[in-house]
C-alpha cells in the first residue's frame, strides 16, 4: 500500500458495519439507506431502512469485513480516520428518539429504522408541512467537534445546490435540545423502496436493459450534483434506492457529500502536514484507487464507484475481492479488473474504462460512458482524448465565455496568455470538454 501514497503518511482502516448490501428482504426505505430491514415496532413483515441506516450497531473487526469476489456476504464502510468509532447509540444501546417523541417542536417520531456509521435514522412526520421525512441524528463525536460540525453544515449547505429527482434532497439540519444534551440531525426527504444492492441480492444479476434504465438514472444523478461541485464519495449499490412507479423503478442515490465530514483525529490538529493521518470514508470494494491512496478525490472517484456497480448489476459480485478491508481496497492497486462474464461488448468497454487506475483515463462524465453503452459517445466530426476531471471546476465563467464568444464570431485559434501556474491548460480543458456536448 506504499506505493504512490504520500511520504510518512498514514492509513489507518477502521471498519464500520455497512450491513446494507446484505439485508433481509424489500424494504421501504428511506434516503440514505445502507442497511437491511430492522423492522417496525412490532418487529415483523416489512419496514422502512432510512437515510445512512445500517439496521446493526455492532462493530466487525478487519479480519470478518473482506467481500470475496464471488459473494456478496460483506461490504464494510471503512473510515481511514484513527478513534473513529461506529456509533452505537446510548450506553444502553437504546436509540436516542422514541416513537411519538417530538423532536425540535416539529417532529414526531413514527419509527426507529436503523442505526448507521454516521447515526440514526427514523421515519418522522413534519407537524409543520405535513409530510412524511427522515432524520438522521449525527454522532456525537461529529456534533462535539467544531470542525467536523463545520464542515458537515458546508456539505449540507452544498448538497441542497442538488435538484433533480434521482437525488435524494437533504432539507435541513437541526438540533433536538434534551436533558442530558442536544442532538443534532438532518430532514432529508423519504423515499419508500428498496436499496439497489437488495435487488441484486433478490434477482442474483440483473439483465442489461433493466441494467441500462437504472444506469441511465445513477449517471444523471452524478452528473447533476458534480455540475455545482458536489462529489458522493462513497457511491455505492447501498446508497441507491429503487421505488416503483408506472414507468418503471425511480432510482434515487443517497447521501452525496456526507462521506467526508469525519471529526478531527485527537492529537493531530496543527501537525506537520507530511505525517498527518489522512481523513478518508468510503467503501473498500467502492474506492477508486486515488481515494485508498489518499489522493484528492474528485468526480472521477464517482465514475469509478459507477463502474463497480455497473459491473455489480450485471454480474451479481463485486469485481475486486479479499479476507480483510486492506485486501479489499489494495486489490484495485495491484490487478487489473476483471472482464464483465458474457456481457456485450460495449458494456465491457465502457466498464473497464470506468475502472481505470488513472484518474485521466476514464470518461469524462458519467453521461459519456452510458452514451458508450448505447453506441452514440463520439460525434463523427468529434474525436477527442480529453481525460476526465480530477476535481470540480467552479469559477471562470467569464472566461469561458470569451473564449467561446472568440469561436463564435469566427475564429479557428484562440490563445490564452497569461503567466505560468493561473490555469490556462485547465481553463482550455473545460471549455473543450463543455463544447462536447454542443
Amino acid at each position: 500500500m506504499d506505493g504512490g501514497a504520500p511520504s510518512r503518511r498514514e492509513i489507518r482502516f477502521e471498519v464500520q458495519d455497512d450491513a446494507e448490501q446484505h439485508g433481509k428482504g424489500p424494504d421501504a426505505t428511506g434516503p440514505g439507506t445502507t442497511g437491511p430491514s430492522t423492522g417496525g415496532p412490532d418487529g415483523a413483515g416489512p419496514h422502512d431502512t432510512g437515510p445512512g441506516g445500517t439496521g446493526r450497531d455492532r462493530a466487525r473487526s478487519n479480519d470478518a469485513a473482506g467481500a470475496t469476489e464471488s459473494s456478496l456476504s460483506s461490504d464494510p464502510t471503512v473510515d481511514l480516520t484513527p478513534a473513529r468509532r461506529p456509533y452505537s447509540g446510548s450506553a444502553a444501546g437504546a436509540p436516542a428518539f422514541t416513537d411519538g417523541q417530538l423532536i425540535a417542536d416539529r417532529y414526531r417520531i413514527e419509527a426507529f429504522l436503523a442505526r448507521g456509521g454516521m447515526g440514526e435514522v427514523y421515519r418522522a412526520h413534519d407537524l409543520d408541512l405535513e409530510v412524511t421525512v427522515a432524520l438522521k441524528t449525527i454522532r456525537p463525536d461529529t456534533a462535539s467537534d467544531p470542525d467536523a460540525l463545520r464542515s458537515l453544515k458546508r456539505e449540507v449547505l452544498l448538497a441542497r445546490s442538488v435538484s433533480h429527482r434521482n437525488v435524494c434532497r437533504i432539507y435541513d439540519i437541526g438540533t433536538h435540545h434534551a436533558k442530558d444534551g442536544s442532538i443534532w440531525f438532518l430532514s432529508m426527504e423519504h423515499v419508500a423502496g428498496e436499496t439497489l444492492s437488495e435487488r441484486i441480492r433478490r434477482a442474483a444479476r440483473l439483465s442489461p436493459e433493466d441494467t441500462l434504465a437504472i444506469a441511465r438514472q445513477l449517471a444523471d444523478a452524478l452528473d447533476a450534483a458534480h455540475a455545482v461541485g458536489v462529489v458522493h464519495r462513497d457511491f455505492k449499490s447501498g446508497n441507491v434506492l429503487l421505488t416503483e412507479g408506472a414507468a418503471g423503478p425511480r432510482a434515487v442515490v443517497t447521501d452525496f457529500g456526507l462521506a467526508r465530514v469525519t471529526p478531527t483525529a485527537p492529537g493531530n490538529r496543527g501537525t506537520d502536514p507530511d505525517s498527518e493521518v489522512h481523513a478518508i470514508a468510503g467503501t473498500p470494494a467502492y474506492m477508486a484507487p486515488e481515494q485508498v491512496l489518499g489522493q484528492p478525490v474528485g468526480p472521477a472517484a464517482d465514475l469509478y464507484a459507477l463502474g463497480i456497480v455497473l459491473f455489480e448489476m450485471l454480474s451479481g459480485r463485486l469485481p475486486f475481492g479479499g479476507a480483510t478491508a486492506l485486501e479489499i481496497a489494495g486489490a484495485r492497486l495491484l490487478a487489473a479488473p476483471p472482464d464483465l462474464p458474457d456481457a456485450d461488448p460495449r458494456w465491457n468497454a465502457a466498464v473497464q474504462r470506468l475502472l481505470a487506475r488513472a484518474p485521466s483515463d476514464r470518461f469524462a462524465t458519467a453521461g459519456d460512458a452510458i452514451r458508450a453503452i448505447e453506441g452514440r459517445l463520439v460525434d463523427p466530426r468529434v474525436l477527442h482524448s480529453l481525460p476526465a476531471e480530477r476535481d470540480v471546476f467552479v469559477g471562470r465563467e467569464g472566461e469561458i465565455a470569451a473564449i467561446a464568444a472568440g469561436f463564435e464570431n469566427g475564429g479557428r485559434l484562440v490563445s490564452l496568455l497569461g503567466p505560468g501556474g493561473m490555469g490556462k491548460t485547465r481553463l482550455a480543458r473545460r471549455y473543450a470538454t463543455g463544447s462536447l456536448a454542443r
